[in-house]
């Protein structure tokens, strides 16, 4: 995400008023003939608004009328590999950051390669995956950051304990079809899984539990996914 650095915000602070007094100078020569009145003119009204500026920002610094702290904010994606959670996620993502929101995206093949990488893909691998996940998770939504799980989260027990562990967690199951998401795969990963080269892989040798009371379902087959990620951003609309 692209920010402005104070630098660059004291610039063109400065930048528009300059702009502003050469606009004046230029009016008050134009209206009087005497560039010194002007000069004097422009000056006076530019010291005049800088510290009527200065006051106006300290007044509204203290006062909490039309302020509003962002809600904790957990949206977490889950559904078989390949179902299209990371590329809702990244939409959805985009999305939110046009209204002015800050957003992180925590991909389950990123985590796998970096904050994951000495987990395998057994039950307790997986379990100790996901409590970190959880964990980065609420560390940083309790900053009033928007965070967007996309991992495959399988057992319905892990998702009882995000529920409990995350009150306001947003559950979404991505409803894809195994033999859409099988035809998605430009990984090969199911075919791979299929063949037995793969093991442990979710869908095959390994269950997904069907949710049993997710907040949204997305259906995303027969649609497009920027219509699936719009069905999430009406979901979060209402539960703002």
């Amino acid at each position: 995400m692209i920010r402005s650095t104070l630098k660059r915000q004291i610039t063109k602070a400065i930048s528009w008023r300059v702009l502003g007094f050469l606009v004046l100078l230029g009016l008050g020569w134009l209206l009087t003939g005497a560039v010194g009145t002007s000069l004097i003119l422009a000056t006076i009204h530019t010291m005049i608004q800088i510290v009527l500026y200065v006051l106006h920002e300290r007044l509204w610094d203290r006062t909490a009328w039309g302020q509003r702290a962002e809600p904790e904010r957990v949206i977490w994606l889950t559904g078989l590999p390949c179902a299209g959670k990371s590329t809702l996620a990244e939409i959805v993502a985009a999305n939110l950051r046009e209204h002015g929101r800050t957003v992180v995206v925590l991909d389950g093949d990123v985590l796998r390669s970096g904050l994951c990488s000495d987990l395998g893909f057994s039950a307790a691998d997986r379990a100790e995956n996901l409590r970190r996940v959880r964990e980065v998770a609420k560390i940083l939504s309790m900053s009033g950051i928007v965070v967007l799980v996309a991992v495959i989260t399988p057992y319905e027990a892990d998702r009882q304990r995000l529920k409990h562990e995350i009150p306001s967690c947003l559950l979404i199951w991505i409803d894809t079809s195994a033999t859409e998401c099988e035809r998605r795969d430009v990984k090969g990963m199911w075919a791979r899984a299929r063949e037995g080269s793969l093991r442990g892989f979710t869908g095959v040798d390994d269950v997904y539990d069907k949710p049993t009371n997710p907040d949204v379902i997305v259906r995303t087959e027969g649609q497009t996914p920027a219509e699936s990620a719009q069905i999430i951003m009406a979901s979060l609309e209402k539960s703002n």
